[in-house]
């Protein structure tokens, strides 16, 4: 059930941040080009191409925040991160991407800040472990530079 909650919100995620990408760089909104459509030799099989070929195309923040998304919902599926870690963290993970438009620097400093201390809440109390522990911290760090948080 987390699983597919998450799916479905980074998708929307996605959308949201490719749409809003793209108003932001041109007046006209450019025509997006779905993998699926495009030809492709695999296109026959059961989707191994297209969600490389979409994240390469996604901007810096709704990349890592996939990256996150999927190391959180690893650590949750092999036991190293507890449900209630592994909720807990994606909702601050949507409170900072999510936040509304025109938020300061120091806003998203505030929201990334608030991430990752229930990260390390999270690891202290034992709900994160492991090597889902490490992977979400690099997964962190790489989304600390995509939303421009120091």
């Amino acid at each position: 059930m987390l699983g597919t909650a998450l799916a479905a919100a980074l998708a929307a995620l996605a959308a949201v941040l490719v749409t809003g990408q793209a108003e932001r760089a041109a007046p006209a909104r450019p025509a997006v080009t779905h993998p699926a459509s495009t030809p492709h030799p695999s296109a026959h099989s059961a989707k191994p191409a297209g969600p490389r070929r979409a994240a390469a195309s996604l901007p810096p923040a709704a990349a890592a925040a996939g990256a996150f998304v999927g190391e959180l919902e690893a650590g949750v599926a092999d036991g190293q991160v507890s449900p209630q870690a592994g909720q807990d963290l994606y909702n601050h993970l949507q409170q900072l991407l999510f936040a509304p438009p025109g938020q300061n620097p120091q806003q998203i400093q505030q929201q990334y800040d608030q991430l990752v201390q229930a990260y390390d809440q999270r690891v202290s109390q034992g709900q994160v472990t492991g090597h889902a522990a490490a992977a979400l911290r690099h997964a962190l760090a790489a989304l600390r530079s995509a939303v421009g948080a120091s």
